[in-house]
């Protein structure tokens, strides 16, 4: 395939991409309105599971593919692009982010506490099938006691009856948006990945690149179409609740095919820039229950040293 020719296919998904992420903000956003609820919520719960879908794909074929720990290194590189690149660009787009009242200090910490678990578990260079359970049981648990009293669930259950077809249509605009942005993203990556080896880049690189920011496509699109139509608090929903929605995708990953580590040091340190990520957003978040530009910028700085010791400690190790 020519250059030209995956250029054209890259141009192609793009922009259908884009309209895909258009179709998802309005439909969520429509959601929000019509049943009382934050959007930031519904971005948490419903979005973030469902714009995990990339993550979910690559983790299902590398079980079949019986490399579990591709999916292991992606879920995790994803994590720590959502937490410091994503997030911070959001701020630094928007010149601050708030929260709202909808989302406490303790839910910001348990949610932490969620996207960290793996990492707890896999000191000993094993993530066995027991281990995939806990991290299964450990998000549903975390999911029940965040809607704990009135829930937004609840809220959706008992309007349903009343708007169940207005429901049934918003709800059916948001899965075809968000299976545009799952196929497409899924094309994009492919393409880039051929071009990649086309011009014979470092396979690293293609890695670090291609395959962890890929995945993260239809969250990078929500985030520039939330930002353009000003319902920022669905991006920044989607982004923390994809990033907790890694957690039972790697239990998933691991119930399915255990994951054994044969060079573990190289995961420990992605490790630990999680760990860095997550202290660093949730040091900014507590101050003023916002991120300012200038703390998004120092986020996606954060992002940029990441990358640049990733491939220096991977040359290194």
């Amino acid at each position: 395939m020519s250059d030209l020719l995956i250029l054209l296919v890259i141009a192609v998904a793009s922009y259908i991409l884009s309209k895909s992420a258009d179709l998802v903000v309005a439909s969520v956003s429509s959601l929000a309105r019509r049943f009382g609820v934050s959007e930031f919520n519904l971005g948490f719960f419903i979005l973030g599971l469902a714009t995990s879908t990339p993550e979910l794909f690559v983790g299902l074929n590398s079980v079949i593919d019986a490399t579990p720990e591709l999916s292991l290194g992606n879920l995790i590189g994803a994590s720590i692009i959502l937490l410091s690149l994503i997030i911070g660009l959001t701020a630094v787009l928007n010149k601050e982010v708030r929260f709202g009242n909808s989302f406490g200090r303790k839910d910001i910490l348990l949610t932490s506490f969620v996207i960290l678990s793996p990492a707890f578990l896999l000191f000993d260079g094993l993530l066995s099938r027991f281990d995939g359970l806990f991290l299964i049981v450990f998000y549903v648990l975390f999911y029940l006691f965040l809607n704990r009293q009135q829930s937004f669930a609840e809220r959706i259950e008992q309007k349903l009856s009343s708007h169940k077809l207005n429901f049934l249509k918003i709800a059916a605009k948001m899965l075809l948006g968000v299976v545009g942005l799952a196929i497409t993203s899924k094309v994009i990556v492919e393409a880039a990945e051929l071009m990649a080896v086309t011009w014979n880049l470092p396979l690293v690189l293609v890695g670090l690149v291609f395959l962890a920011v890929g995945t993260n496509l239809p969250e990078l699109t929500v985030m520039i179409k939330s930002t353009v139509n000003h319902h920022k608090q669905i991006a920044l929903g989607d982004f923390l609740g994809s990033a907790a929605a890694n957690t039972p995708i790697l239990g998933i990953v691991a119930l399915l095919s255990p994951i054994t580590l044969n060079a573990p040091v190289k995961i420990y340190v992605s490790l630990v820039m999680l760990f860095i990520s997550l202290v660093t957003f949730n040091a900014f978040y507590q101050s003023q229950r916002k991120l300012t530009r200038l703390e998004g910028g120092a986020l996606v700085g954060l992002y940029g040293f990441f990358l640049i010791a990733e491939i220096f400690l991977r040359n290194q190790l």
